[in-house]
């Protein structure tokens, strides 16, 4: 899900929200069902650079959920953009640093993603 607010300074904010169940399958399977909570807002100032904030969470086993400290969860600040080449795509980046809220969690982590965007 994804919505787009009134923000800062008259920048608009935008927030997604993606909730992912998991659950194998197969003849070695298991009957947990994961789930994987992720959130991310960001001020959209440019094109170029998005300051935001975004939060990470994974509990493996919903009917064993256990206490909030078995669980993983993360946040931390990010920051987001688009350059675009004029006929020749989009180049789209994400950066950001995750500091861990639990004992499960790592106690840090980075974050990348590098898309390559061309319509044909």
């Amino acid at each position: 899900m994804q919505k787009e607010t009134p923000g800062f300074g008259g920048y608009p904010l935008l927030h997604t929200l993606n909730l992912f169940f998991t659950r194998e399958v197969g003849p070695n399977s298991t009957t947990q069902t994961g789930f994987q909570p992720a959130w991310q807002s960001r001020v959209l100032l440019n094109p170029y650079f998005e300051p935001g904030i975004e939060i990470y969470g994974a509990i493996d086993d919903l009917s064993h959920a256990g206490k909030f400290n078995d669980q993983r969860y993360n946040v931390g600040p990010m920051f987001a953009g688009t350059v675009a080449f004029s006929g020749f795509g989009k180049l789209r980046y994400e950066l950001g640093y995750l500091f861990g809220l639990t004992t499960a969690s790592a106690r840090g982590a980075v974050r990348w993603k590098l898309e390559y965007e061309i319509a044909f």
